[in-house]
């Protein structure tokens, strides 16, 4: 399908094709890497270009849809259903590779528990509330079922392989508070510091337990510490101040170390992981 110049104008597609939130990016991301790099996989792959597909459509479809729902029919909601529909394609394609290279369907459980969290998203979308907290909370936690998935396609047990999720899921909850807190903070505006700040410890402890049930490597809670630190240095009177771009960079970097940590942590734990 070709776009024509004559229909979309001077649209700008960066915005009507890519997401506008950074932050996003990292979190669909990280749990691609990490389980593509504990278990690679022909299957993996056709699942992640799958998932990256479904993550690029959510902006061109929400754009579609509400001009639809306003009976709008402007240059840019060509460009968005023109899109919406390369995208679609792909993931149907990838979603029919991955069915032929991987046809057990016990990978499909974790993205089941992850659909609800992501219709919380997109129905946020849809009413222009997808900054929420409950949103961005929604979502980030979501994402850390991809790299469930992923392992699962690889032959993991379900027990490691939630557990994964927890690792990736506790964190990418406790970034996005954090983040909030710290952007509101160098505003000088009311913010949520010790909410911030207990969130890491709340997460701290359970993955602690979790370790010490064999779930979990002790990469992850000792890495944990490392963000906990951060978190309550960087929310305190003695924090550098930092633009906001510095701070996306920075938490960009601390989730890169935290997925390499977790893949260090399976690889040389003792942690039963395959059936016997």
């Amino acid at each position: 399908m070709t776009l024509s110049k004559s229909r979309v104008g001077n649209v700008r597609w960066r915005t009507i094709v890519l997401p506008t939130e950074h932050g996003s990016w990292a979190f669909v991301s990280e749990p691609i890497i990490l389980g593509m790099l504990l278990v690679p996989s022909w299957g993996g792959l056709a699942f992640c270009i799958a998932i990256f597909a479904a993550f690029l459509l959510r902006q061109p479809l929400k754009i579609y849809l509400k001009d639809v729902k306003h009976h709008r029919q402007v240059p840019r909601t060509a460009v968005a259903r023109q899109f919406s529909f390369i995208f679609s394609s792909i993931l149907i394609v990838a979603s029919l590779s991955l069915w032929l290279t991987s046809p057990d369907l016990k990978m499909l459980v974790p993205v089941f528990f992850a659909l609800p969290l992501i219709v919380i998203q997109f129905i946020a979308d849809l009413r222009n509330n997808s900054r929420s907290l409950y949103a961005e909370l929604a979502s980030s936690f979501a994402t850390g079922a991809v790299a469930s998935a992923l392992v699962l396609i690889g032959g993991w047990l379900y027990l490691p392989a939630f557990g994964l999720w927890l690792a990736l899921g506790g964190k990418a909850v406790t970034s996005v508070l954090y983040v909030r807190a710290r952007l509101r903070l160098e505003r000088n505006q009311s913010t949520y510091r010790l909410f911030a700040v207990t969130s890491h410890a709340v997460v701290l402890a359970l993955l602690t337990i979790a370790t010490l049930f064999e779930v979990v490597p002790w990469t992850v809670p000792v890495t944990m510490l490392v963000l906990f630190v951060r978190a309550t240095v960087g929310l305190s009177s003695v924090r550098k101040i930092r633009q906001p771009k510095e701070i996306g960079i920075q938490e960009i970097g601390y989730g890169l170390g935290y997925v390499v940590m977790i893949a260090i942590g399976y690889n040389i734990s003792s942690i039963p992981i395959f059936p016997s």
